[in-house]
């Protein structure tokens, strides 16, 4: 019975010392119960059942603490959740935030490039225009050329034949005097 009992305060002793008090809660239960058995007499019995209950309130005290333990963790865990989330929905919003900034940046950068464009169409059809003013001048200088052109020869044979008429007759004057 001593051995039983011994064994039993030994178990509950460990229970908070080791990393399995429920196995150390059986064991010391079970060497009470053992001590029980081979008890004599009534005070020997009032006071096993005594640490009996004893380990029971140890067993309770442990399931307590063992909850508070997970409601603990449970809060943790839910804090660290809730810092994640809260870091994840920052790091989307700067995303977001990046995302708008060079959207606006592109729609900026579209819209010069439409002025430019528009811009740049307006100097082509400046030149279109002046590229046609320069053909048609070439055309009207080609006219003109031509036009003198043809006077200047029309007055040099007008000129040519005006001479030569007059070289027939003063060849014919001296043709005629010999």
């Amino acid at each position: 019975r001593a051995y039983y009992e011994q064994r039993g305060d030994y178990h509950r002793e460990r229970v908070w010392k080791t990393e399995d008090p429920p196995a150390e809660l059986i064991k010391a239960r079970q060497g009470y119960q053992q001590a029980l058995a081979y008890s004599t007499g009534e005070g020997e019995s009032a006071r096993l059942r005594a640490k009996l209950a004893a380990v029971a309130a140890d067993r309770d005290e442990w399931q307590r603490e063992l909850v508070r333990k997970e409601e603990v963790a449970r809060a943790r865990h839910k804090t660290e959740l809730a810092k994640l989330e809260k870091e994840l929905t920052q790091e989307k919003l700067l995303a977001l935030q990046r995302q708008d900034r060079e959207i606006r940046d592109l729609a900026v950068a579209l819209r010069e490039t439409q002025e430019q464009s528009r811009y740049l169409l307006g100097l082509i059809e400046g030149l279109d225009r002046k590229v046609e003013d320069l053909d048609d001048e070439v055309d009207r200088l080609r006219h003109l050329d031509r036009t003198f052109i043809r006077n200047t020869i029309f007055l040099d044979l007008k000129r040519s034949h005006a001479q030569l008429e007059r070289d027939v007759r003063r060849l014919e004057r001296r043709r005629g005097s010999n």
